[in-house]
């Protein structure tokens, strides 16, 4: 069996996901598998440089079970970024 991406309306669903997590300033390298029935995403979110390692684990964890409870995802894996303020409005998709 072949893995492959997830369809579009899928990958947007899991962007408005992400983008309407609390502490979220950025997200990029968005990418989505499908095995079988499941779906498995990666992405690296960007928040406050000046944030807590706990409050980047936090806002990774809320993003990846809101993703979990609204798709059928089987895995979230999140890279935390930090970014400096000045860069937040590069980053808004």
């Amino acid at each position: 069996m072949m893995d492959r991406a997830v369809s579009e309306e899928e990958h947007h669903q899991i962007e408005k996901i992400i983008k309407s997590t609390d502490g979220f300033r950025g997200f990029h390298d968005l990418r989505t598998r499908k095995m079988g029935d499941m779906i498995l995403v990666d992405v690296h979110i960007d928040v406050d440089a000046s944030a807590t390692v706990k409050v980047g684990h936090d806002i990774a964890l809320r993003a990846g079970d809101q993703i979990k409870r609204e798709l059928p995802v089987l895995n979230v894996m999140t890279h935390i970024d930090p970014v400096q303020r000045h860069r937040f409005k590069r980053y808004f998709l």
